[in-house]
């Protein structure tokens, strides 16, 4: 017998038992569906699992990419990060870090400090002097995107590591997002742990060879899974 409606004079027309069990269980439904849509969106969005670019590596040279933080300090025994990671692959890596750069000044020299050499792996960690200068945050990570893009178009694979700033947290967040749009493995805040302890930094901003030893630490854990452990 199909479903009746009973009406009442004066009154709506409300279904019968079989009706309302159809509208809640298709309330129902679409309230699971939402619910499944809001956790995909949140893995997506707080999952390090994204597709990498140009995760076959060549066989050129590792270069380091950066400012001060890349350069390191003479007068601490030359100690720096690329030094420290190459002592832990055992392999060289190309330091092309230049004192005081910006996004900018980076974007500049990138065909003829980088690209020249031909490399497999290029580690980026630019943005501090952009922060510290107080220069238009979008437009530093219009210049990083550019940068990585430029690098990534040559077969390139682009290691973004991250930095966080007190009272700026959107920074690592950007850093992060822009990993994750490029296709970039990522070191996160790589002076986490490093800042701020006296006896790791060689002034307030740079860290020294113990803090350097760590740093490189942290990029070696990300870079491995793409490279060989030389012997």
């Amino acid at each position: 017998m199909p479903n009746a409606v009973i009406v009442c004079a004066g009154s709506r027309q409300w279904p019968t038992s079989n009706g309302v069990i159809l509208v809640r269980m298709t309330q129902i439904l679409v309230l699971v569906g939402a619910v499944i849509v809001g956790l995909a969106a949140a893995w997506w969005l707080n999952s390090d699992s994204y597709p990498i670019t140009n995760a076959k590596v060549g066989d050129g040279p590792i270069i380091a990419f950066g400012d001060s933080l890349t350069a390191g300090y003479v007068d601490d025994g030359g100690s720096s990060y690329p030094r420290e990671l190459a002592r832990l692959l055992g392999t060289p890596i190309i330091n092309r870090g230049v004192r005081g750069d910006t996004t900018a000044d980076g974007l500049a020299r990138l065909e003829h400090d980088v690209l020249v050499d031909a490399p497999s792996i290029v580690l980026l960690c630019l943005g501090a002097n952009d922060f510290l200068l107080r220069l238009d945050e979008d437009t530093a990570f219009a210049n990083l995107g550019m940068i990585v893009e430029r690098i990534q178009r040559h077969g390139v694979l682009v290691i973004l590591i991250g930095l966080d700033f007190p009272l700026n947290s959107s920074y690592a967040r950007r850093y992060h997002q822009l990993a994750r749009d490029k296709g970039c493995p990522f070191v996160p805040d790589v002076l986490d742990g490093i800042f701020g302890h006296r006896e790791l930094m060689q002034d307030q901003i740079h860290p020294n060879a113990s803090g350097y030893k760590l740093w490189a630490d942290k990029v070696e854990r990300v870079l491995m899974p793409y490279v060989h452990r030389l012997t």
